[in-house]
């Protein structure tokens, strides 16, 4: 799979932005503020829905303007497919081949995208949120009815936070309907993590030149026991509880992505150095997961990774990469982004302004 053109129209500062990365490895370089990172975000939007960087996708029009537009070309082995993502004050409006998309399920997956920024060491320092978000999107990749259940136990918590907010009666037949969808939550993210688990595991092994040998478990307050029923036991006896703070205290929002090195946690006894492998390992792992399950290689997004890796942890990457059949688009400073062992087919631009031009790998 391969984005073979991209356009931009409105989206942040990218005016009329035309873009047609290699095959292999694109490096979009240039100083900060430029338009690198808006460039990463473009492609990323086309293919997830959503922005790495903002809740409000409002915030992805360019300032002043009404509308920002997203297109591509994406190849892959079902052939040639054009996307477009519409942005207004109304929302967004994705179309495959021309076709309004009613759904998201009938959207996602056309394009397949694993990113790797800044904000990821926020995954290695424990944020629950952020975990969670990673295994749901492991297992979207393998199985895509999972967005459905997802978007079902969201609007049953809603609502049921909603009540307990109000004080009203009722919360009983919320219980029942959470436990059963949570339940199905619960269970794909335990079946994905039992076979993407070793593979960070042995990614983070070649990061660490085999010192390290990470190991990842999901833990509930209700694990091994029969998570429906231990799910709606918990709901019901916490409504004294939940009525006082307002919310839900039990549930798959709440379930933790536990990462120990040894016998502690890596948010609190890694090093620096560690936290960065792990973050790293982590989105290689859902490369390589989402190459295996989806039949072909998602395309690679990183985002200045010489900030957060230093020249040995980047060194391995380009090792890693050296091995990797798929696109890579990568942002820098520098025009030589990510050291590969191996002479590699490379199309550099340089970012100024919103605006690309192609260097001729200066």
């Amino acid at each position: 799979m391969r984005i073979a053109r991209l356009s931009a129209l409105g989206f942040r500062n990218l005016e009329g932005m035309e873009l047609v990365p290699g095959r292999r490895l694109t490096v979009l370089f240039g100083n900060n503020a430029q338009g690198k990172t808006n460039t990463l975000e473009a492609i990323y939007f086309l293919s997830n829905l959503q922005s790495f960087r903002t809740h409000r996708v409002r915030d992805l029009v360019a300032f002043s303007g009404e509308e920002s537009r997203v297109s591509g070309q994406v190849e892959s082995r079902l052939g040639t497919t054009r996307m477009d993502v519409a942005v207004d004050s109304r929302g967004r409006v994705p179309r495959v081949d021309g076709k309004v998309q009613e759904s998201l399920g009938s959207y996602l997956g056309a394009f397949r995208t694993v990113l790797f920024c800044p904000q990821d060491l926020d995954l290695a320092r424990g944020n629950q949120e952020l975990r969670r978000r990673y295994l749901d999107r492991a297992t979207f990749l393998s199985d895509p009815s999972h967005l459905v259940r997802l978007r079902q136990y969201q609007r049953v918590l809603k609502q049921r936070n909603a009540l307990l907010k109000s004080g009203q009666d009722g919360i009983s037949v919320w219980d029942e309907r959470l436990a059963e969808i949570g339940a199905s939550v619960h269970d794909a993210r335990v079946r994905t993590l039992e076979q993407v688990g070793p593979v960070v595991t042995k990614i983070h092994e070649f990061l660490s030149d085999s010192r390290e040998r990470p190991s990842l478990s999901y833990e509930s307050d209700f694990s091994g026991e029969d998570v429906r029923e231990a799910l709606l036991r918990r709901l019901r006896e916490g409504h004294e509880r939940d009525k006082r703070l307002g919310f839900t205290g039990f549930g798959p929002h709440r379930d933790r992505l536990v990462v120990r090195i040894g016998a502690g946690t890596i948010e609190r006894h890694g090093s620096q150095g560690q936290m960065r492998s792990l973050s790293l390992s982590l989105k290689l792992a859902l490369l390589r997961w989402g190459a295996q399950v989806g039949g072909e290689d998602p395309v690679f997004l990183l985002d200045d990774p010489g900030s957060e890796l230093d020249p040995k942890r980047l060194s391995l990457l380009g090792e890693f990469l050296d091995d990797w059949t798929g696109q890579v688009i990568v942002t820098s400073t520098r025009a030589d982004a990510v050291p590969f062992p191996h002479p590699v087919d490379c199309k550099t631009f340089r970012v100024e302004g919103g605006r690309l031009v192609e260097s001729g790998g200066e």
